[in-house]
């Protein structure tokens, strides 16, 4: 393509989840009330929790193995990525990835680790760059990192059908209008056809979004301390109903051009490489891109009929996109039906924090009247236990209790609540369950309360699970 550009030396910091990363998204989560009414309220479109479980906020090692890793589904007997590494002593509650030399463009398939999704969705993540020293951005042509949706293939002679923006640098010279870098490089490849845009980021820690919208994908990207932007949308009706959603990673493009794609595609590029056939094997490798995710997360979408993400408004599609689309709580389970008909849903304000004490407000609405009960959780999964003959328990041993309260409430009516400010309890009591916690970990609640008729004399709320934040 274009001769290489070295890049400039501007440091930037980004080997952890520094100082200053967290104290943004703090004050991101103490501000997220408004968002979170938006969410519940939009005109536009409602949200489903289903695909909650599929999050991942990197704080858990065993978790690495639920995320599918392309070369190995495909049968390749080599990796691309030479760390691939989930909340490991180099970046503890990230998902590092640092690739080889290697790429995503027309025929040249890259690493990418993904989870199978269907329908209308949301994918999430928080990107950090670095060049391999982590003292700068990286130095070598078409070094980012970022987020795909990607058709599956069933041969690497497959042509390929995707989306991706991903954050990191280009190529300064090919263009100008990108300024230095960091930049963000948003791809749609269409039948192995490649149509990419490289512009300017600045900053090399970002929140990233691809969203699935019927015959739309639609890319956003928010900085750190500033608002969702509606960055491109592209018109892909092509793409079949079952997608890759994953993370990506690939650098050293100036390298990987001297390669076929069938070469590329079939070995792994770090020297040394017998019978190299590259078309310039003088030209050094020079892989230098250090990736660090945050999070990945998942929502399920729902439209009105008609709904166009086309020809929708940004104002349209941030009330159904961006922070109404990364959620760090959801429903779950089925609630029972009490001896009075009631069946109250668990409602969440806010977001739990491990430090940030602004209220975390946990509800369980339609809760028989003038009833005692309380609200529990755990921190070991989700749970479904029959409980009685209509409803689960939703939450896996061992579980915490919380204080009983009681439902207020009228007798005999379904208008009782059970609340709980989970940020205030967790303060109060050192020694709950899970404790300490450090941001990143998932719980999982439910209301339990006394219903002396029903089969098991007691009732319960259905499940919410939700994400702590540092």
């Amino acid at each position: 393509m274009c001769a290489r550009v070295s890049a400039p030396e501007a440091p930037h910091p980004m080997h952890s989840r520094t100082c200053a990363s967290v104290s943004a998204r703090l004050d991101r989560r103490a501000s997220a009330a408004a968002a979170l009414v938006l969410a519940f309220t939009a005109p536009l479109a409602a949200q489903s929790g289903e695909l909650f479980a599929l999050g991942d906020e990197f704080s858990d090692p065993a978790r690495a193995a639920e995320w599918t890793h392309r070369h190995a589904a495909e049968g390749l007997g080599f990796d691309p990525l030479e760390i691939f590494e989930v909340d490991g002593p180099s970046a503890p509650g990230s998902m590092r990835l640092v690739p080889h030399t290697v790429s995503w463009f027309e025929g040249y398939k890259g690493p990418l680790v993904y989870k199978t999704v269907s329908g209308d969705f949301a994918f999430t993540t928080r990107v950090a760059v670095s060049n391999r020293a982590g003292d700068a951005q990286p130095g070598s042509d078409y070094s980012l990192a970022g987020v795909m949706l990607r058709a599956p293939t069933s041969s690497l002679a497959q042509p390929e059908d995707f989306v991706f923006l991903s954050l990191g640098y280009g190529d300064s010279q090919q263009w100008p209008a990108a300024g230095p870098g960091p930049h963000f490089e948003v791809k749609t490849t269409d039948n192995g056809v490649s149509v990419l845009e490289v512009t300017a980021a600045n900053v090399a820690d970002v929140e990233l979004q691809l969203a699935r919208i019927g015959a739309a994908v639609v890319a956003l990207y928010r900085r750190p301390g500033e608002s969702w932007v509606v960055h491109r949308r592209f018109a892909r009706g092509d793409l079949p109903s079952v997608l890759q959603a994953g993370l990506v990673a690939y650098t050293d493009w100036q390298k990987v051009a001297t390669y076929t794609p069938q070469f590329h595609n079939a070995n792994l590029l770090a020297p040394p490489i017998p019978g190299d056939p590259s078309s310039q094997p003088w030209r050094p490798f020079e892989p230098d891109l250090d990736a660090r995710f945050d999070y990945a997360r998942f929502q399920r979408l729902i439209t009105p009929p008609g709904f166009d993400a086309l020809t929708a408004s940004d104002p349209e599609l941030l009330a159904l996109l961006g922070d109404a689309a990364n959620p760090t709580h959801a429903n779950y389970c089925t609630a029972t039906t009490s001896s009075n008909g009631c069946a109250a849903n668990m409602v969440a304000l806010g977001h739990a924090s491990a430090s940030n004490t602004a209220p975390f407000l946990i509800r369980a609405q339609g809760v028989d009247g003038q009833r005692a009960g309380l609200v529990f959780y755990g921190v070991a999964g989700a749970a479904a236990a029959p409980w009685g003959p209509n409803g689960w328990l939703c939450v896996k041993a061992p579980t915490q209790r919380t204080s009983a309260q009681s439902s207020q409430g009228v007798a005999g009516a379904c208008d009782g609540e059970l609340a709980l400010d989970w940020n205030d309890f967790i303060a109060a009591h050192a020694g709950a369950l899970g404790q300490p916690f450090s941001g990143g970990e998932t719980v999982w609640a439910q209301s339990w309360w006394r219903d002396p008729p029903s089969a098991k004399s007691t009732a319960l709320s259905d499940g919410l699970a939700f994400v702590v934040m540092p």
